[in-house]
């Protein structure tokens, strides 16, 4: 049950695997535990992804759904990285529970004509669009990919977020370290970190 006391609840949603979600969570919660807010991330996938990804100290707790009802007294920020393909009723309960919903989607045609299914499932279980995003992730920083999708999804009536996660091997090198990407060895990480900032400042968990 959510208290009273938790300022944030971010749910990352996705319909489609593959997208950056878990990697979206995972770094949503290491900005605002680092900002200095206690937070938690609920690995809600049935494959716990997130919970095999992090093998090293993080600034935020961990707890997964195997483990039960997660407790949320005492949390500034709870991200939850969900299970795809919910039932209704389950997308009806984290819309409602969620302050802010997050869609992560690549730039490409399937995952933003694909989109359309996940904002028609939102709908259909009742869920506040006011609340939701989309993330454009893996974005090649070349090309025109990323401004197309975002003039597609914009004019669906979606509000895309305006930073875009860049594509970088990092994040492969750090699910396979079993790390934060800013602590993969080069620069690409910390750049992909530091997209990962803006977007926590334009969700609003970090000032």
């Amino acid at each position: 049950m959510l208290h009273r006391d938790v300022n944030h609840v971010i749910a990352v949603m996705s319909k489609k695997g593959g997208v950056g979600k878990t990697t979206s969570a995972l770094h949503l919660a290491a900005h605002a535990g680092m900002a200095g807010h206690r937070t938690l991330l609920i690995d809600g996938d049935g494959q716990q992804f997130a919970r095999g990804w992090i093998r090293s100290e993080v600034p935020f707790d961990l707890l997964d759904v195997e483990e039960g009802i997660p407790v949320m007294d005492g949390y500034d920020v709870v991200v939850i990285d969900a299970q795809g393909g919910l039932p209704e009723d389950d997308v009806r309960a984290l819309g409602e529970l969620a302050t802010a919903v997050v869609l992560p989607c690549v730039p490409e045609w399937q995952s933003v004509r694909g989109m359309a299914a996940t904002v028609e499932m939102l709908e259909e279980a009742g869920v506040d669009l006011g609340k939701v995003s989309v993330l454009l992730t893996m974005d090649l920083r070349q090309g025109r990919a990323t401004a197309d999708a975002r003039a597609e999804l914009e004019a669906a009536g979606l509000r895309v977020l305006g930073t875009a996660i860049r594509n970088a091997a990092a994040v492969r090198h750090a699910s396979t370290a079993g790390t934060l990407v800013q602590r993969v060895p080069g620069v690409a990480g910390k750049m992909v970190f530091e997209d990962y900032r803006q977007v926590s400042r334009e969700l609003g968990l970090i000032g």
